[in-house]
């Protein structure tokens, strides 16, 4: 009888077990972060620049929709944000703007940034939007992006480029891609270990420095292009680039052995990983149900 007992209780527990590993699994598959991306400055008195950047999936909030956080955008400062802007769902629509949870009154949307330009009630993700409102930046236009699960980049079809310029010198040659930083779209000369070209998402410009700074948010530089939708480039095709001191950049990309895709969020402190305890609360989890199938076990 008790090899009986054994018996069911172990299938019991192998069924439960099983049943919820695979869908703590199915829920770390449809968790995915979104970019949202070319939101420009027009020129007017506040830039809204700092909008773009890879928000991360932080669970769910009202009906169930992702609820989603954009960390290190404290260079939204001039326009009243703060170090974090949030993507959430409140009264059919999406949103951009400040932490909503310090707004109690479910009937209104306080500390917003911008919008989805159309009421979406069914909507399930940020992506389904097709037009954003931003102000400041003018009219609804398609350009600006809801994509997932990163950032566009060059790295995966560009590892290399060539730049061709009549501006700094030092600005041109070929550049390789330096994923050490944790980042997309960052290049370093190779003739000269100081000089970068990067890709500044606050500012939404490309920008050739010998003082490479991340994590600032007007970064001194050498040259720079002006701010427009971004383009993407493959192997063998250039794009041309207005820059600020009145001259002109070709970027080409060049055919060379593409490295491993690199992610386009900030570095994590020392210590953590990088699915923000996800996977680890699937195998606490598990310890949980195999402890408690194990005493079930022993006790009958």
């Amino acid at each position: 009888v008790k090899s009986s007992k054994f018996t069911s209780t172990y299938r019991s527990c192998g069924m439960a077990f099983s049943t919820l590993f695979f869908s703590l699994l199915l829920t770390v598959a449809i968790a995915s972060d979104v970019c949202l991306w070319n939101v420009l400055d027009q020129g007017t008195q506040n830039s809204y620049t700092f909008i773009n950047a890879l928000y991360e999936q932080r669970g769910t909030w009202l009906a169930d929709k992702p609820f989603y956080v954009a960390n290190g955008t404290s260079c939204g400062a001039d326009s009243g944000s703060n170090d974090a802007v949030f993507l959430y769902f409140k009264l059919n629509n999406w949103w951009i703007g400040s932490d909503p949870r310090d707004n109690s009154d479910a009937g209104s949307v306080t500390g917003a940034f911008g919008q989805c330009a159309e009421e979406a009630p069914t909507s399930t993700s940020a992506t389904d939007c097709t037009g954003w409102l931003i102000p400041g930046v003018g009219n609804v236009t398609d350009d600006i992006i809801a994509v997932t699960p990163k950032c566009p980049s060059w790295n995966a079809l560009c590892p290399k480029v060539r730049v061709d310029t009549d501006g700094t010198g030092s600005c041109a040659g070929e550049f390789i891609a330096d994923e050490s930083f944790g980042v997309d779209n960052v290049y370093q000369s190779v003739t000269t270990d100081s000089v970068y070209w990067w890709f500044n998402e606050v500012t939404f410009e490309w920008q050739c420095t010998d003082n490479l700074q991340l994590s600032a948010c007007r970064p001194s530089y050498l040259e720079a292009s002006y701010a427009t939708v971004w383009q993407d480039l493959d192997v063998d095709n250039s794009i041309s680039l207005d820059l600020q001191s009145a001259t002109q950049a070709s970027v080409t990309c060049l055919a060379t052995n593409a490295p491993s895709p690199s992610p386009t969020r900030s570095p994590l402190p020392a210590g953590e990983d990088s699915d923000d305890g996800t996977n680890a609360l699937v195998v606490e989890y598990a310890l949980f149900w195999c402890a408690l199938c194990a005493l079930h076990m022993a006790l009958y």
